[in-house]
């Protein structure tokens, strides 16, 4: 009964995951039937969402509350479909992109006019924390990652900024 503001399919092509930003939700549509399953309540404005390629989580930028929600997308996991961690990044955070590697979650902080670089290896030990933060001049709008993820590229109220992979 909401808009949806972004969408990610699962990598296994199962489920899409659409934002709610009016609902604080998101919702999983079962591809196989397109049936909605119960929305999974996050943050405040939920404004963007991307999954990790190993099909573990997904990750869900929330713009007025300023954090990451995590969620197990699992499927038999005993956490399947609910946030089991929140990030906190930058100031409303607009936009996020897992690398295709998944080593790295680059997260658009529109008003604090940075990139939140959080660890999306499971292996390391500062996994699903912020790393760094990387100033992009002006208010940061979207971010996309090439495809063999060595250049982030950042849409700005100015025009666009260019990082090696970070």
């Amino acid at each position: 009964g909401s808009s949806t503001r972004s969408v990610t399919v699962s990598p296994d092509g199962a489920r899409l995951y659409a934002v709610s930003p009016e609902a604080d939700l998101v919702v999983p549509i079962n591809l196989e039937d397109f049936s909605t399953e119960p929305g999974i309540p996050v943050g405040d404005l939920p404004w963007s969402i991307d999954s990790h390629p190993d099909g573990s989580f997904a990750y869900v930028a929330n713009r007025a509350s300023d954090d990451v929600s995590v969620i197990d997308i699992v499927t038999g996991s005993s956490t399947y479909n609910q946030v089991v961690q929140i990030i906190d990044v930058g100031v409303e955070p607009v936009e996020l992109v897992v690398t295709p590697d998944g080593d790295r979650v680059i997260v658009a902080n529109s008003a604090s006019s940075d990139l939140s670089v959080i660890d999306g290896d499971q292996q390391s030990a500062s996994f699903n924390q912020v790393l760094s933060r990387v100033p992009v001049g002006s208010g940061a709008k979207s971010v996309t990652v090439s495809p063999d993820g060595a250049f982030i590229y950042v849409g700005t109220e100015i025009g666009y900024v260019v990082f090696g992979a970070v």
